[in-house]
């Protein structure tokens, strides 16, 4: 009797255990989260939490619950509790993530935008890009240019594009005064001051909703004389930013009064200079005057510009370049500087020009200081002068060519 006692209780503990047991595990909803605990969480246990069973596996307990209230189950939601799971501890516990997940979360739902948000700020945040950033003149007279229309493309894989600024920095030389000597009160003369330009853009459509912007900034009244930065900068959503620089060659600061004098038949021609520099200067600064550029190197691309600025600017519309030869190594004669830094200028196709050729110290000279060609010494260095000459220079687009009512294409000195 009293075995069967025995077994009878034993039956029930059993009996009892299993019951606990499946009410312990008990899942009516099928999410994977036993009732009981979705008692606890304050979820309902008849209606699927798939993403919270899904963080929990993930996620420490107070931080999965997180996401229990989330209606939809897909690879933007799961997709945002691995992003918040790779974290680490310190940094899901920091204001700044608390608060954007916050945000996220608040209407009950993930998507996608919002996903990649967390991603790109983050966790993988990628830089927005700058593509295209070009410029284009729309107002100009005679060379001189007053307007000008700046565009670019801001592009980004994740989120969209939220903030764009393009700012125009005049260039400044201050390296004159310290390197040529230029005296401080002559700078704003030849460097005529223009201010920094900042500007908060609105995409060409209107506003900003995407991740590709289109962005056209119209920048007027340009004062010139001197070369110009532009700097773009773009943010995304995610708060990434990228800037971009865009160089603006030398503008001018006159209208080019020389090629409307050209355009007329009318000829203006200045003899030019190659070869001043800082041996050169020293060597006759006693019988000259200081130019306002100070005591300038000729190879300096900024005085080029200025000084073919300034020329035409006035009225000369050709430049006579001194030539004595090209087999010269030295600091003032050098073909080079005339081929590879003065013809590489800028502005070069705002002007003329055309060989003076210095027979001094090309061609001797008889008893009578005279040049005689029927020399042969002499004949053979004219003809391979001219030759090369012909070859390196006079197909140049802006040589002067002979022609009715205009000067003959070199001077000989």
């Amino acid at each position: 009797m009293r075995a069967l006692v025995f077994i009878a209780l034993i039956l029930a503990l059993i009996l009892i255990s299993s019951l606990v047991v499946y009410y312990m595990n008990r899942d009516s909803d099928g999410d994977g989260i036993p009732d009981i605990k979705e008692r606890e969480y304050g979820t309902d246990p008849n209606k699927h939490n798939y993403l919270l069973a899904y963080a929990l596996k993930k996620l420490p307990e107070n931080e999965a619950l997180k996401f229990k209230n989330i209606e939809n189950f897909n690879e933007s939601s799961r997709g945002l509790v691995d992003l918040y799971a790779n974290l680490s501890q310190d940094k899901r516990s920091s204001k700044e993530i608390s608060e954007l997940l916050n945000r996220i979360l608040s209407d009950d739902r993930i998507d996608e935008v919002e996903r990649n948000l967390f991603d790109d700020k983050f966790v993988n945040p990628t830089l927005p890009s700058i593509d295209n950033l070009s410029w284009v003149p729309v107002r100009e007279n005679l060379d001189k240019i007053y307007d000008i229309n700046v565009t670019f493309v801001a592009r980004d894989d994740k989120t969209s594009i939220a903030y764009a600024e393009l700012r125009i920095i005049p260039v400044e030389y201050t390296y004159i005064i310290e390197k040529y000597g230029m005296r401080p009160e002559d700078y704003p003369k030849v460097f005529p001051p223009d201010k920094e330009r900042d500007f908060i853009l609105t995409p060409v459509d209107g506003k900003f909703d995407s991740l590709e912007e289109k962005f056209l900034v119209s920048i007027k009244d340009i004062v010139g004389g001197r070369e110009y930065k532009i700097v773009a900068l773009v943010r995304d959503l995610a708060g990434n930013e990228h800037r971009a620089e865009l160089d603006l060659p030398y503008i001018r600061q006159y209208e080019n009064f020389g090629k409307q004098l050209y355009n007329k038949g009318i000829i203006v021609g200045a003899s030019y200079y190659l070869w001043w520099g800082p041996e050169y200067w020293s060597h006759n600064s006693p019988l000259v005057l200081q130019p306002l550029l100070g005591w300038y190197d000729s190879t300096d691309p900024i005085v080029i510009s200025k000084q073919i600025d300034i020329f035409t600017g006035y009225g000369v519309n050709v430049l006579f370049i001194s030539w004595s030869g090209r087999e010269y190594e030295n600091t003032y004669y050098n073909d080079r500087r005339l081929k590879y830094i003065f013809l590489k200028n800028p502005l070069i196709t705002n002007v003329k020009f055309a060989i003076l050729y210095e027979t001094h110290g090309r061609l001797t000279k008889d008893k009578d200081g005279l040049i005689d060609l029927n020399n042969d010494t002499n004949k053979r260095i004219f003809m391979e002068d001219f030759i090369y000459l012909a070859q390196n220079y006079f197909s140049h687009p802006s040589y002067l060519r002979g022609g009715e009512n205009l000067l003959s294409t070199y001077m000989i000195h």
